[in-house]
């Protein structure tokens, strides 16, 4: 986690368009790229962890497609690492069952959960917000917590909450 990885040209979005707040040649540890991906949606950082897999993106993409048929996420098939691709698809029962999965690793509920991270950017402290308000709900146990969106899927999330004993 603590392999340092550099957003560059490849990690740009030319199929969406989306933003970014990396600016290419922008240097930053494994698990930071992984925090901006997961609690912010930050692509670039997705896109450059897939490039720092063995074998690459197609390596990755391969493997997450593997991944799903082990957890019997038939109706999902991964054509891109960031989910911009419109030929990413899933189903609500299958997303489910990816979050379920994830549940068991404490680090990503630990970052899909967290409600705002700063991050040094070269000279700069770049503030990031989470965008699911759910996370910010004080009366509400979230152990994991998701949101997306694409012009394809709409306007998606997925939030495992922990129910409070009953008394």
């Amino acid at each position: 986690m603590a392999d340092t990885l550099t957003i560059d040209n490849a990690d740009i979005d030319r199929l969406k368009h989306s933003g970014s707040r990396l600016p290419v040649g922008t240097s930053l540890e494994r698990e930071e790229m992984l925090r901006l991906a997961l609690m912010s949606s930050e692509n670039r950082a997705a896109s450059a962890l897939s490039r720092s897999f063995p074998g690459g993106p197609s390596a990755f993409i391969q493997q997450m497609n593997l991944k799903a048929r082990a957890l019997h996420m038939t109706d999902t098939h991964f054509e891109d690492p960031t989910g911009l691709s419109p030929d990413n698809v899933s189903t609500a029962r299958d997303v489910v069952k990816m979050a379920n999965e994830a549940s068991h690793y404490p680090m990503i509920g630990s970052f899909t959960t967290l409600t705002a991270y700063e991050q040094a950017i070269g000279s700069r402290t770049r503030f990031y917000h989470n965008t699911d308000p759910v996370v910010r709900w004080a009366d509400w146990d979230v152990q994991l917590a998701k949101t997306g969106y694409t012009r394809e899927a709409g306007r998606c999330i997925v939030v495992d909450v922990a129910m409070p004993v009953a008394r």
